[in-house]
Order: structure tokens, then C-alpha cells, then sequence
């Protein structure tokens, strides 16, 4: 199968872990088979407004993309006003930004399907391009794209139906996320989609003591962790 993914969720070299979930998720696709391109928008941010607006580092339009194991990855620049409504005309900008790439890509070798990640970003750029190359779409969506910018507004939540039931197919990082999609869908199908985790390197080890011990933790209590940031968007 030969996907094109469209995703401003990608490492670089100012945040190497940024959106690593995306890239370790399409390198397992690419490892069961499939073959990728990726389409990764970049928001046009001169230095000063970074400032001004108290953006990371990463935002850095000019920093290098990382690669993408067994796969192609393609920078486009695009522009959207900043502002409350930035995500709901974000998703058109990265379109006709990434449109002329797509329909290259596609006459080199047709794709078959259309993946976007981040429901107002990725997910609805991609879905405009799939329109627009005849293909089916797919789409992911992440804790933020339903637990804040979804209710934003009324017209937010539109935007965010709209998109639902305009895909192909849908998936969702968690169960929580696909029943919120399923219910403006209404076919009971969003697929969960967990994070892809690296076995090896995060074995169980079999002396749980001497590690307790190493990071000072309590060797006999029962500990709960979480692994994220504690910010509303995480729901």
C-alpha cells in the first residue's frame, strides 16, 4: 500500500522528540509494508514573532527536518493568522500549501490512500487533498482535537463534524476519542490507535529493587506514573 501522510507533527532538529509518536507510528506502517510519503507543513514564524508570541523553539520554520525510517519526508512552508481561530484556518492554509507536492507525488506514483494527523491540522488538509486526488481518507485524532479545540465554539464543533464524517476511515488515540468521533459518525468504527513503544528498549527489568533504590523511590510501595504533560489539552 502506498500512503501519503500529511502531519506538522514531526521530529526536527530544535525538538527532536517533537511528535516522535507520529514518526515511530509510521515507521511501523513502513516496516509492516506499507510505502510512505510524508507531507510535513511548517508554519511560516519569523524569529520576532516567535518572540512576541512565546513560541518554542521548534516552531523555527528554518530548522532541518529529521528523517523518516524507510520513508520520504517533504517540508512545505505555509501561512495562518494567529489567533483563537487559528486551527479551524490552518488545516485550508496547509492545503493550499501541500496541494502542488500531493499532485506531483501522486503522478510519479498514485497513492492509494490520504492519512493526516491532527483533526484540524494534518487530518483536514489531508482530507482535502484525498477530495482532490480521488482517494480515500483516513484520519487521527489526538487528545487536543476533541478535549479543547473542538469545544472552543460552536463553530469549532462544526468544523470538527464536518471533518468526522467527510473521512473514510477515522482513528483515535484512546477509546475516550473514538466514542466522541463515533457519535457525530454515527457507525460505531473509530479505530483506537495506541502510541508505538520500542520494546527493547523498555523491557521490564527483573530486579525492581536495585532500581527503586538507584532513583530513591520507595522500594515496597506501589507506584502510579504518568508519562505526559499535565495540561488541560491532555484531557
Amino acid at each position: 500500500m502506498r500512503i501519503l501522510a500529511v502531519s506538522h507533527l514531526f521530529p526536527n532538529s530544535a525538538e527532536p522528540r517533537y511528535g516522535i509518536f507520529v514518526a515511530r507510528q509510521l515507521e511501523a506502517m513502513i516496516a509492516e509494508g506499507a510505502e510512505i510519503e510524508l507531507i510535513v507543513p511548517r508554519l511560516v514564524s519569523p524569529p520576532w514573532l516567535n518572540t512576541i508570541l512565546g513560541r518554542p523553539p521548534r516552531m523555527n520554520d528554518r530548522t532541518t527536518l529529521l528523517e523518516l525510517r524507510g520513508g520520504r519526508v517533504h517540508g512545505i512552508r505555509y501561512f495562518a493568522r494567529p489567533g483563537r481561530s487559528f486551527k479551524r484556518r490552518a488545516g485550508s492554509a496547509m492545503h493550499l500549501a501541500a496541494r502542488t507536492t500531493a499532485k506531483r507525488l501522486h503522478q510519479e506514483r498514485p497513492f492509494d490512500v490520504v492519512y493526516g494527523t491532527d483533526w484540524f491540522l494534518g487530518v483536514a488538509a489531508g482530507l482535502r487533498i484525498a477530495r482532490e486526488l480521488g482517494l480515500p481518507s483516513a484520519g487521527l485524532a489526538i487528545g487536543e482535537d476533541i478535549n479543547v479545540t473542538a469545544k472552543q465554539s460552536a463553530k469549532d464543533y462544526r468544523h470538527f463534524t464536518e471533518i468526522a464524517v467527510g473521512l473514510s476511515t477515522t482513528m483515535a488515540c484512546g477509546d475516550g476519542l473514538a466514542q466522541e468521533i463515533d457519535s457525530v459518525r454515527q457507525d460505531g468504527r473509530t479505530l483506537s490507535v495506541y502510541g508505538v513503544v520500542d520494546l527493547e528498549r523498555f523491557t521490564p527489568v527483573p530486579d525492581k529493587r536495585s532500581i527503586r533504590e538507584k532513583l530513591g523511590l520507595p522500594v515496597s510501595s506501589t507506584l502510579v506514573t504518568y508519562v505526559g504533560y499535565l495540561w488541560k489539552r491532555k484531557g
